[in-house]
């Protein structure tokens, strides 16, 4: 894992409001439900922040994830309230690409 990002003015920060506006073409996912749903949909998931105090707890599934390319970035609490649009974070955060759907089929 990388060093613990302690900066509310990091560029991830900036990144996950403006995909939380609706800025880009990524989905921001919060929550350790909505992370594995989309791993095992095989969604890609393109980074993970976990709040530095759950990442032990969760090893098993940041490893896997990081085994398979997804950078992994622990962060200070208050960060994680930055990057999440929810009031009460769940203490992880996940940028991944929205898929795409036909409505036609």
């Amino acid at each position: 894992m990388t060093p613990m990002i302690t900066s509310r003015q990091h560029a991830i920060v900036r990144q996950c409001r403006a995909i939380a506006r609706g800025d880009t073409s990524q989905m921001l996912l919060d929550g350790w439900h909505l992370l594995a749903d989309a791993y095992a949909a095989g969604v890609p998931v393109e980074l993970v922040a976990v709040r530095a105090d759950m990442a032990a707890t969760h090893a098993t599934t940041l490893e896997r994830m990081a085994a398979g390319g997804t950078p992994i970035v622990q962060v200070a609490d208050n960060v994680m309230a930055a990057l999440s649009p929810v009031r009460t974070p769940s203490g992880v955060v996940a940028l991944a690409a929205r898929p795409v759907i036909d409505r036609r089929a």
